[in-house]
C-alpha cells in the first residue's frame, strides 16, 4: 500500500511517519482492496498553550473511498483514533459487500430503488434537513475562501471555506448512500445512471437516507 504524508505547521520526523504507515499497514489485513493511504497532519496552537495535532486519512480502495479523521493533543494518539475509526468503517462496509451477495440483499436493493427507504417527493417549500439544507437553501452571495485560517466574518454573510473537485463516477441510490456513509458525510452528489442526472442523497434526522431528484 502506498502512502502518502503531508503536514501543516508540523514537521514529520521519521518516527512519527513510520508509525503512521504501519498502523495503517494493520488495515490491509481487514479489507485487502486498500491501493494507497494520503495521511495529513495539522498542528493548531490553543491559547491555553496546549498543542492540538488533527490527523485526516483517505483510503482509496479498488471499489470506494473511506475517510476519518480526529484529533489530539498528541499526533501518535490521532493516529490511534483514526485508525479505529477506519477499521470500524471498513468492517462495516465488509459485511455489507458480503450480505450483498444473497438473494435477500437482491431483494432489499431493488426495495431501495423504489423508494421505500428514502424520502418521499419533497414537497415544494419543504425543509430539506441536516447538511442538504445547508447545500441547497439560498445564501446571500457567500464569499468563497481557500484557507479557513484567514477566515474573517464579514457583514455575518456565510463563507464557503472549502472548495473540491472531484471524479463523478455513476452510481444507484443504494451505493451513493453507503459512499456517503464511507466518507462520513450528511449528503452526497452522484451521477444516476439510469436518468443520466445529477442526484444528493442526505441522511435523514430519523436514520433513514432521503434522495434528491432534481427535475428540469
Amino acid at each position: 500500500m502506498e502512502v502518502h504524508v503531508h503536514s501543516r505547521q508540523l514537521t514529520i520526523r521519521d518516527n512519527l511517519r513510520e508509525y503512521a504507515e504501519e498502523k495503517l499497514g494493520k488495515l490491509q489485513k481487514v479489507f485487502p482492496e486498500i491501493l494507497s493511504a494520503e495521511i495529513g497532519f495539522t498542528r493548531r496552537s490553543k491559547n491555553s498553550g496546549e498543542d492540538k495535532y488533527k490527523v485526516e486519512v483517505t483510503l482509496h480502495c479498488k471499489s470506494t473511498i473511506v475517510r476519518a479523521e480526529d484529533d489530539s493533543t498528541s499526533p501518535f494518539a490521532a493516529i490511534d483514533f483514526v485508525s479505529e475509526k477506519l477499521e470500524r468503517q471498513l468492517k462495516r462496509h465488509k459485511g455489507r459487500m458480503y450480505h450483498n451477495l444473497s438473494r435477500e440483499a437482491k431483494r432489499h436493493t431493488q426495495t431501495l430503488r423504489t423508494g421505500e427507504y428514502f424520502a418521499e417527493e419533497i414537497p415544494e417549500g419543504s425543509v430539506v434537513p441536516g447538511a442538504a439544507e445547508a447545500a441547497l437553501s439560498a445564501s446571500p452571495e457567500p464569499v468563497l475562501v481557500e484557507d479557513p485560517e484567514d477566515i474573517e466574518e464579514a457583514d455575518g454573510l456565510p463563507l464557503i471555506v472549502r472548495s473540491k473537485r472531484f471524479a463523478m463516477k455513476p452510481m444507484s441510490a443504494p451505493e451513493a448512500a453507503m459512499q456517503m456513509d464511507l466518507l462520513g458525510h450528511d449528503f452526497y452528489v452522484f451521477s444516476n445512471p439510469e436518468s443520466g442526472a445529477m442526484n444528493v442523497v442526505y441522511r435523514r434526522r430519523d436514520g433513514h437516507f432521503g434522495l434528491i431528484e432534481p427535475e428540469a
